[in-house]
């Protein structure tokens, strides 16, 4: 019976604006697949955030119930909007326990191995002078700390 890897997360593990065979879901996966029997999945959704995740949660990766999830989450939990008045569009503590709350969800379903995905440097500005790479180090850091 093949093993199951769940790749669940946003446009980063989606590849928006890369495509196949470039994105880092289909180099793990390749990597993986030359060794083992792996089935893969991907529950990835552009503009995402860890709340929007976690709601999906259970129809996603629940219901697949996978050896392995690799979780990517946090660019789009950083982004602060002129609307918002410069708030993050989910705060660091929200952000922590959304991913938390999957990690329990999936040892619960009975997931072996739970991967946290940092996010790459970014050169995008955001505002003048503020750079998403610099709002991103935080999220990062609550991923490290989780």
């Amino acid at each position: 019976m093949a093993s199951k890897i769940f790749f669940f997360g946003d446009s980063i593990t989606e590849g928006q604006f890369v495509g196949a065979p470039n994105r880092w879901f289909d180099i793990v996966s390749q990597k993986i697949y030359e060794s083992i029997d792996i089935e893969y999945f991907m529950g990835a959704v552009s503009g995402d955030t860890s709340t929007m995740g976690l709601a999906r949660f259970p129809k996603q990766v629940q219901q697949i119930k996978p050896d392995w999830l690799f979780i990517q989450f946090g660019f789009n939990d950083s982004n602060r909007w002129k609307s918002d008045l410069g708030l993050p569009r989910v705060s660091k503590e929200l952000f922590k326990a959304s991913i938390m709350e999957m990690i329990n969800r999936a040892r619960y379903f009975g997931v072996k191995q739970i991967t946290l995905i940092n996010n790459y440097k970014c050169l995008k500005v955001v505002e003048k002078d503020l750079f998403l790479n610099n709002l991103v180090s935080d999220y990062n850091q609550s991923l490290k700390d989780i």
